[in-house]
């Protein structure tokens, strides 16, 4: 049970009422869950490691978050790396357009 002395049904339901209102809409269905995996999410796309994200996750250990996530932390690596090679792409065109 949560530590604010409310049931996980009551803090669901107060989750609900509160997207209700703001007139939140997305497509599927937006859960506390769901915000739990964005959070995640960017997390990883920020580069953050697999031990900090489990603790933030409060997993009980860094490999449950991999069991979870770990095509996401391919694809952050994969976007570094296609990046890198972009900008590093295009230093060598600009200095050789320069010269």
């Amino acid at each position: 049970m949560p530590s604010s002395g409310h049931s996980r049904a009551e803090i669901r339901e107060g989750f609900r009422e509160a997207v209700t209102r703001a007139g939140l809409q997305a497509p599927g269905k937006l859960t506390l869950h769901s915000l739990r995996h964005t959070f995640a999410s960017l997390l990883i796309a920020r580069r953050l490691d697999v031990v900090f994200v489990s603790r933030q996750l409060r997993h009980a250990n860094p490999s449950i978050t991999l069991e979870v996530y770990a095509h996401l932390y391919a694809r952050a690596d994969h976007a570094h790396t296609a990046r890198d090679a972009l900008e590093a792409s295009h230093k060598a065109m600009a200095s050789s357009h320069r010269g």
